[in-house]
C-alpha cells in the first residue's frame, strides 16, 4: 500500500511540474524546467500542436533534463493517441537493430534467462500452441506500436491456422519452435527431436522460410528435463526462458489467478528495477515481483495466442496498457532472432 502511494504521489508531483511549466512556456524555446516545447505540448495533450511543431522540424527525439523524450512522457499520462503519433512520425521504439547481435554469442549458453548485457531491452513474446483465439488482436495491437515480437509456434497451430503463420512472419515478426504437439512429456531424444524437425518441416513449407534457431519448451519442462537443453543444442537451437510471467493461461478460480488490473497494478509499480529473475506465479501472486541480478536488464515476458478464461478477463487486452508502461519506462522493444548463432 506504502508503494502504491509513493507512485501515485510521485506521479502527481510530476504532473504538477509538467502543468507549472507549460502555464508559462513559449512554444518555441526550452521552459525554465528543461522541457522542450515538444514536451510542453505532450503535456497538454494538444495533438495539432505537437503535429504543428513536428511539421516545423521540431526534435521529436529530444530529451529534457531528467533524459525524458516526449514519446515517454505521452506513455506515463496513458496518452496512447500520442504515442502512435510519435511512432508514425518517426520515433522508433524498437532496439536498434544494427547492433540487435551480440559479438559474443557464448555468453548466451543453451537457456536465454534475461539479457547479459546491460540494456533496458524487452521482449515480448507469444506461444502459439493450439488456439489462435487473441491472435488478430495481439497482431494488430502491435502493428499499432510498430513493435516487434517473437512467436513461439508448435507444428499443430502452423497446420491448424497457416493463414496466421503466413501474417506473423509478413508483420516481421520471429518465429520460433516449440515442439509439434506441445506434449506435456517426452520419453526419449529421438521423439523430442523429431517433434522440432517436423515443425520445422510444417513451417517451411507454409512459408518457404526457415524457422529462427531458437525454441521454447511447452510447459517450460526443460526447469524439471534439463535434457531437453542439450538435445536441442544438437541442432543449433537455444531455449528461451522467461523472466516475466502474465499467468495468462490461469482462469479465474484457481489459486494463481491474478486479474487483469492486478497484474497491470502490480506491473506498474515494479516495472521500473533494473530487472526480474524468474518470477514464479506464486511470487508475483503474493509478494509483488521479485527484484534479483541487478547487473541485467532484459526482461523477456510470456503470453499467449490463445484464451483460457471464459470471463472475458483475457489478459491480451491489457497489451496496449502493458505497453505504455514500458515506454514510460525507457525500455526498447526487442525480438529473440539475436540469440541465434
Amino acid at each position: 500500500m506504502i508503494s502504491k502511494i509513493v507512485y501515485y504521489l510521485s506521479r502527481l508531483s510530476l504532473i504538477i511540474l509538467f502543468l507549472f511549466s507549460c502555464a508559462s512556456s513559449d512554444i518555441n524555446k526550452n521552459d525554465s524546467n528543461g522541457n522542450s516545447p515538444m514536451h510542453d505540448a505532450v503535456m497538454s495533450g494538444d495533438i495539432s500542436l505537437i503535429k504543428k511543431l513536428i511539421d516545423r522540424g521540431e526534435d521529436i527525439n529530444v530529451t529534457n533534463e531528467q533524459y525524458v523524450t516526449p514519446i515517454r512522457l505521452a506513455a506515463y499520462l496513458n496518452r496512447k493517441d500520442i504515442v502512435q503519433l510519435l511512432i508514425k512520425k518517426g520515433v522508433n521504439v524498437n532496439y536498434d537493430q544494427k547492433e540487435t547481435r551480440s559479438k559474443n554469442t557464448a555468453l548466451f549458453g543453451n537457456n536465454i534467462l534475461k539479457y547479459p548485457e546491460k540494456r533496458k531491452n524487452f521482449f515480448l513474446t507469444f506461444d502459439a500452441g493450439d488456439d489462435n483465439t487473441n491472435l488478430k488482436y495481439i497482431i494488430d495491437v502491435l502493428k499499432k506500436y510498430n513493435i516487434t515480437a517473437t512467436f513461439f509456434i508448435t507444428g499443430n497451430f502452423i497446420k491448424r491456422y497457416p493463414s496466421d503463420v503466413k501474417r506473423i512472419i509478413a508483420e516481421g515478426h520471429v518465429a520460433g519452435n516449440h515442439t509439434f504437439t506441445h506434449a506435456f512429456d517426452y520419453k526419449n531424444e529421438d521423439l523430442f527431436l523429431n517433434e522440432l524437425y517436423e515443425t520445422e518441416d510444417y513451417f517451411r513449407r507454409v512459408t518457404g522460410r526457415e524457422l529462427s534457431r531458437i525454441w521454447r519448451a511447452p510447459y517450460l519442462r526443460h526447469l524439471d528435463k534439463p535434457w531437453l537443453l542439450k538435445s536441442a543444442r544438437k541442432l543449433g537451437y537455444r531455449h528461451i526462458d522467461v523472466s516475466l510471467y502474465s499467468k495468462d493461461w490461469i482462469p479465474e478460480g484457481e489459486r494463481l489467478y491474478l486479474s487483469n488490473e492486478k497484474f497491470i497494478d502490480l506491473f506498474r509499480n515494479n516495472i521500473d528495477f533494473t530487472n526480474y529473475n524468474r518470477i514464479d506465479a506464486d511470487g508475483v501472486n503474493h509478494n509483488g515481483f521479485k527484484r534479483k541480478h541487478t547487473d541485467y536488464h532484459g526482461i523477456i515476458m510470456l503470453m499467449h495466442s490463445g484464451s483460457y478464461r471464459k470471463n472475458g478477463d483475457d489478459f491480451v487486452y491489457t497489451l496496449e496498457d502493458v505497453i505504455m508502461q514500458i515506454i514510460s519506462c525507457g525500455y526498447s522493444f526487442d525480438n529473440c532472432r539475436k540469440f541465434e548463432d
